[in-house]
């Protein structure tokens, strides 16, 4: 979202900035032309240096925002603008239209006088010489660009440079590979493939394969034994505390996905199916939030438009409440109730009455299920959320 700051600049400053690079004589279509360059420099500046700002979780904008800002837009840096000392501008007397920063007058004598501090003792600190095998670029450390040309003079002028190379599994990764595959195919030792996934701190090399066979075997399967058994594996898989799936999340939480909110899935049983799969979905967004600090809120914003868009079969909604719900009862209390008022009367109710009323009933269901966690933990919303349900919200688990 692009964010426009009004930006007022006169051409008296385009002038006077001109004459201090000794130019003069300047025109007034080069002032305009001078003047939206210099605003659309400064709002891109600003908007980047608020990006920063909202990234350290702070509500007042400060200088070093607006250097990072600077270098990342390519710019020089400046100088004499530290976050630490509030800056005071004054008036200059003989123009109302220039100020200057106000600094302290130093007297030489008092300087040259004053005691000298001695220097600081030689310590130690520690730094991270790699952070998940990527080198930091911080001072103690060699720069990206000092490595590479360092790479580059170690290299003899007569060797040939090898690009990427595709990984090629071991003779053992393969069988065990094939063997999980042949157990989605088959169902045969389930339970041991489910174990060995969630245990099995060797299988890294096998990661990527695994994620790319079940995001396309899910997505071309209708047959809902075969999709419950894919989606335990990789919920197992993506809950071992082994490993980081981090860069194959791409895969695994759209393939997750498609199973509790998909369209064309009616076979019997395809209602727990749903409930067990959001489950998998919540579990893994706790998991690894640590890595997207929006994956939880993207995951429910995506519940939200399914339940936002009466097009939807009922069993796709079902599947949304049922995620809502997997992710406990403050997220049912902020998320869901607040969307009952709009929901009930112009979604779910005219639906009740229709020919689909048995699917809309298990709505229903999954409706007042998220509702009773609210009421478990705090009785006090009971009164708020009767007047949706009635006595079917009292019937609650002692």
């Amino acid at each position: 979202m692009l964010i426009v700051f009004p930006i007022i600049m006169d051409k008296k400053i385009v002038a006077v900035a001109c004459e201090n690079l000794g130019i003069k004589n300047i025109t007034s279509d080069a002032s305009a032309t001078l003047i939206n360059d210099s605003e659309m420099r400064i709002r891109q500046v600003i908007g980047l240096a608020i990006n920063f700002m909202k990234r350290s979780h702070r509500s007042q904008l400060q200088s070093k925002d607006i250097k990072r800002a600077m270098k990342l837009c390519g710019l020089d840096n400046i100088y004499g603008f530290p976050s630490s000392v509030p800056l005071k501008y004054k008036n200059l007397p003989n123009d109302e239209d220039a100020w200057i920063i106000d600094d302290a007058e130093i007297q030489l004598s008092e300087f040259l006088t004053s005691k000298i501090s001695p220097p600081f003792d030689v310590s130690l600190h520690s730094h991270w010489l790699a952070i998940n095998g990527k080198v930091p670029n911080i001072p103690e450390n060699h720069t990206e660009n000092v490595v590479e040309e360092e790479i580059k003079e170690n290299v003899p002028n007569d060797k040939i440079l090898i690009g990427n190379v595709t990984h090629q599994l071991s003779l053992q990764q393969q069988l065990y590979y094939n063997t999980i595959l042949e157990s989605l195919q088959t169902g045969k030792k389930l339970q041991v493939a489910l174990d060995s996934l969630y245990n099995d701190s060797s299988i890294t090399q096998v990661v990527p394969y695994l994620a790319r066979s079940f995001y396309q075997l899910v997505f071309e399967s209708n047959s809902l034994e075969l999709l419950d058994r894919a989606m335990k594996m990789l919920g197992a898989l993506a809950l071992n505390p082994h490993l980081n799936l981090e860069p194959y999340l791409h895969q695994i939480i759209p393939t997750l996905l498609s199973g509790v909110v998909r369209t064309n899935l009616l076979e019997e049983g395809h209602w727990v199916f749903r409930r067990n799969t959001a489950d998998i979905v919540a579990k893994v967004c706790e998991k690894y939030i640590q890595y997207y600090d929006d994956l939880k809120a993207r995951v429910i914003q995506l519940y939200v438009s399914v339940l936002e868009d009466p097009s939807k079969p009922a069993c796709t909604h079902y599947g949304a409440i049922q995620g809502i719900n997997a992710f406990g009862a403050q997220t049912v209390k902020t998320v869901l109730v607040s969307l009952l008022g709009e929901y009930i009367p112009h979604v779910l109710e005219p639906r009740l009455r229709s020919q689909d009323s048995f699917m809309w009933n298990q709505v229903k269901g999954a409706l007042i299920e998220g509702c009773r966690k609210v009421v478990k933990e705090n009785p006090a919303a009971y009164s708020g959320l009767e007047e949706f349900f009635g006595n079917e919200l009292a019937i609650i688990e002692s």
